[in-house]
């Protein structure tokens, strides 16, 4: 969606305007389930989705596996949700919680990272986010962050969400979810030259009274509040069960296996400390039945 001409438009005019224009469209959505990825195959397709975006923005230098990761996917701390229609993926959306091994931005924000750490703040990364795009501006990117951010609130035990994207995309992460600049323009090193990336925050932990605050209770599909707390969206199924969150970490493991077998030029530039993170997260992936294919 082009929103350029907005930027003309004082900020607390645009904000509002932005909020209406990308609106939820419920008759697009419907047949669409939000949820953490569950097989190898989608793990993949997810992945192939992400460089087949990237590169269409020509941010990205093709590679004949066709599939975007990073080292971080290898981390059992990584959440990879999908929106499926019909059983195919039609968008994706990842969030790399802090540990040992840090965040991606990392790379191009480390001061600012590390000044929410000495806070005693908890830190997840979010990235990836991309959707195929016959779906684009229905309102998936809605329910992917939706999923994901309540998620990470409630299940990874998260403060903040820091993310890194193209300045263009500013606007809408402000008017939309509420982040705001952690730091200015950069050179993002893991993508082509050509992309520019600002570093936002947002404090996750303190979201939804902040939202209630600026923007009331209103029933309305330009609410925030609304939108995230109260609104039912039965299409998101929620990790709850910790069985079932212990099946999906086996998974995630054994797809990591797979897709840094079509990718391990992604370690070459790992640090001996990164690597070993890498290694001893991946372990001994183990026999992986039908269902886990």
């Amino acid at each position: 969606m082009k929103l350029a001409w907005l930027r003309l438009l004082p900020r607390a005019v645009r904000d509002p305007v932005i909020r209406r224009v990308v609106a939820v469209d419920d008759k697009a959505l419907q047949g669409i389930t939000v949820r953490l990825a569950e097989t190898i195959d989608e793990y993949v397709e997810a992945a192939r989705l992400v460089y087949d975006g990237y590169h269409a923005r020509g941010i990205l230098d093709a590679h004949e596996a066709r599939v975007r990761i990073t080292p971080f996917l290898a981390l059992p701390s990584t959440l990879i949700f999908v929106a499926l229609q019909e059983g195919r993926i039609v968008g994706t959306i990842s969030v790399v919680v802090d540990g040992p091994a840090g965040l991606p931005m990392e790379t191009i924000y480390g001061k600012e990272v590390a000044a929410l750490r000495a806070q005693g703040r908890r830190i997840a990364e979010v990235g990836a986010l991309c959707v195929t795009p016959g779906l684009r501006g229905f309102g998936v990117p809605f329910l992917l962050n939706k999923a994901m951010g309540l998620s990470a609130r409630d299940v990874a035990r998260v403060d903040d969400l820091v993310i890194a994207v193209h300045p263009r995309a500013h606007d809408l992460y402000r008017a939309l979810l509420g982040f705001e600049t952690m730091g200015p323009i950069r050179e993002y090193p893991s993508l082509k030259k050509s992309a520019l990336a600002v570093g936002l925050r947002l404090p996750l932990r303190e979201a939804q009274e902040s939202y209630r605050a600026r923007y009331g209770d209103r029933v309305a599909k330009a609410n925030p509040y609304y939108l995230y707390f109260q609104r039912r969206d039965p299409q998101i199924v929620f990790p709850t069960d910790e069985a079932g969150l212990e099946r999906v970490r086996q998974v995630h493991r054994r797809a990591a296996v797979k897709l840094l077998a079509l990718r391990p030029d992604v370690l070459i530039d790992l640090s001996t400390d990164s690597f070993g993170i890498v290694s001893r997260a991946l372990g001994s992936p183990g026999p992986a039945d039908d269902s886990q294919r």
